[in-house]
């Protein structure tokens, strides 16, 4: 009964662990990318997925080689990331 006890614990701690990670990534993994302003020199406003405070912020996009964590507004943003 106490080993019984013992396993049905430590399978809620397991869960309870795997949960916890799982809200801490964005729902699409595009949004893990860099934020990368990219070489060129324009000076566009961009929004993307921030990784450490788990929110889309704005940045500013030099116009070329975007990666897929580059969105036109916030709202786009925050619909494929959160």
């Amino acid at each position: 009964m106490k080993f019984l006890c013992l396993l049905i614990i430590v399978a809620l701690g397991i869960q309870y662990i795997f949960a916890a990670a799982a809200t801490n990534r964005p729902k699409n993994k595009a949004c893990s990318d860099p934020i990368y302003t990219g070489m060129c020199f324009a000076a566009i406003i961009r929004y993307a997925y921030n990784v450490t405070s788990r929110d889309c912020v704005s940045f500013t996009y030099g116009g070329c080689q975007a990666n897929r964590n580059n969105f036109l507004t916030k709202q786009e943003c925050r619909a494929t990331c959160l």
